[in-house]
């Protein structure tokens, strides 16, 4: 139980510190395209508004007409580089082992399941469900006039997460990380907790990019 405890703790930091890293790479990115917004722990709007605000977004959704964003690439390369860390390295402490194990398989999480709603959802709804990567797509879509243009970051982000997240919990078994039943419950619990302590801090810590 102390391995499992420390596990979903380590996964529940890491959700939110990668998560809160995302919106900054969504903040950093409409700086340098000259937009003024605000972010958080989950949500990007308009500078110096909080989710609270019933003005939050006004206007917001029109601003994003560049294929410059790091939120993504940010969440892709932390999973990427991290799951290479797993698979190349071998470590002495299993405890800094289950910290590079968390940091890849959280940041695949956290691209893996937005991503694979968006094939999921306009099944049953047949409505399109927005995501960064449809944002990014939709932009690709406009740029070279080819419509389905719009999904390939969608695919590309699944790709690589769901590689990761395949190849992190093949190798927790190999190595013998987090030997616990509980492995993944914790994973999971962590993940739906992290939204509602993100939800918590979006309305309290925001960064102005102006």
């Amino acid at each position: 139980m102390k391995k499992f405890w420390i596990w979903f703790l380590l996964c529940l930091f890491v959700f939110i510190a990668s998560t809160f890293l995302h919106e900054c790479g969504h903040g950093f990115a409409s700086k340098l395209n000259g937009i003024s917004v605000s972010t958080g722990f989950n949500r990007v709007g308009n500078a110096y508004k909080y989710p609270t605000d019933v003005d939050f977004r006004d206007g917001y959704d029109s601003t994003q007409g560049s294929l410059l964003d790091f939120g993504v690439p940010i969440t892709l390369i932390l999973a990427i580089g991290f799951t290479l860390l797993l698979s190349l390295r071998r470590f002495k402490k299993e405890y800094i082992a289950m910290v590079v194990l968390s940091i890849a398989i959280c940041n695949s999480m956290i691209r893996l399941i937005p991503s694979a709603l968006c094939g999921i959802v306009p099944i049953f709804t047949g409505k399109l469900h927005i995501e960064d990567e449809i944002d990014t797509g939709k932009v690709l879509a406009e740029r070279f006039g080819v419509g389905w243009f719009i999904a390939i970051p969608v695919i590309v982000s699944f790709l690589i997460s769901i590689i990761c997240y395949l190849v992190c919990m093949k190798r927790s078994r190999k190595v013998q990380l987090v030997i616990t039943k509980g492995m993944i419950a914790g994973l999971w619990i962590a993940y739906f907790c992290s939204f509602i302590i993100e939800n918590y801090l979006d309305n309290i810590i925001r960064i102005n990019w102006v």
